[in-house]
């Protein structure tokens, strides 16, 4: 059997429910020449017999030891994969039937391009109502695109088709355990940093939305904190493509962060991470950082002073 040129990985756990439909849109495609590749992470439910069911001889499955790390599975399938190029698709999301074709005639009319990504959109798995257009509430960009994805992961995991050689020189996944949900960012960054992207203006895949997140307090702190270790991370093993980067990358982190933060009485946490920042990364200008801390000392200082009132009127 020839090598295919696509590989697509598609990681699973307990997506019985889903998954035919996942698989389907990519069975779909206006392209053919690929194999699918799907890894379960030792569902309990009953994907095993979905997955036995599919009489398509370009799906191949594997069932993993549970590991819970989505970058395990990831790159289990990477390893597997036979194709010069690989895309992945979670088990619960849908591609649009152009997707592989699309980007394949980006490539080709962008050969030094190692990648290619484009835009896509979410919807509510219950009442299929999209969501959100990613490209509208995200500037996307083409060509080198290193000092943009530091300030915020711009690569939604359904959309890079990625030569394989490009993805095995930048490691695959980090399967690291305090990067965990951000590990596709991780990776996003370092091809970033080795090739230029190639891009898509359309919706060519769909992110199923299962229930809005709401983050607690201490929630926030650990994406606050998993975000600046992935950008300081990236800056030390990448200094020359990310370093001249970094002020504004910290500053867009402390815009999404501190204010739902302070906002959440998570003051004290806010204010651990940034000054524990200020020790990684030196006396670099960003003055966002310092309005925020500012901001954080007026908010701590008058829920004191509040407290000092509440005890004096009771004495």
């Amino acid at each position: 059997m020839a090598e295919p040129l696509v590989s697509v990985v598609m990681p699973s756990f307990n997506h019985a429910r889903y998954i035919l439909e996942s698989i389907q849109s990519v069975l779909a495609q206006d392209f053919s020449d690929f194999e699918l590749i799907v890894v379960d992470d030792a569902s309990t439910d009953n994907t095993r017999e979905v997955l036995e069911s599919i009489a398509d001889d370009r799906v191949r499955f594997r069932i993993n030891e549970h590991t819970g790390l989505p970058a395990i599975t990831r790159n289990t399938g990477i390893a597997m994969a036979r194709g010069e190029m690989v895309a992945f698709l979670d088990s619960d999301d849908l591609w649009e039937k152009n997707k592989l074709s699309s980007q394949l005639e980006m490539l080709r009319a962008h050969p030094e391009c190692g990648f290619c990504y484009h835009d896509f959109d979410t919807f509510d798995s219950e009442t299929r109502k999209v969501l959100s257009r990613f490209g509208e509430t995200c500037s996307l960009f083409e060509g080198d695109i290193a000092g943009a994805m530091l300030q915020g992961n711009m690569i939604g995991s359904p959309t890079p088709l990625i030569q394989k050689s490009l993805l095995l020189r930048a490691g695959c996944f980090p399967e690291d355990w305090s990067v965990r949900f951000f590990e596709d960012w991780e990776l996003w960054l370092r091809l970033a940093a080795l090739s230029p992207a190639a891009f898509v203006p359309a919706i060519l895949a769909h992110y199923r939305i299962h229930s809005r997140p709401t983050f607690s307090g201490a929630a926030l702190s650990l994406r606050f904190k998993t975000t600046l270790q992935v950008i300081n991370r990236a800056v030390k093993d990448m200094p020359d493509r990310f370093k001249p980067h970094l002020p504004a990358a910290l500053n867009a982190a402390y815009r999404i962060y501190g204010p739902t933060m302070l906002s959440q009485g998570a003051t004290a946490s806010f204010l651990k991470i940034l000054f524990a920042q200020f020790m990684v990364s030196g006396p670099i200008a960003h003055a966002r950082a310092f309005q925020f801390a500012l901001r954080a000392r007026r908010v701590a200082r008058r829920k004191l002073d509040s407290k000092l009132e509440v005890g004096s009127g009771q004495s």
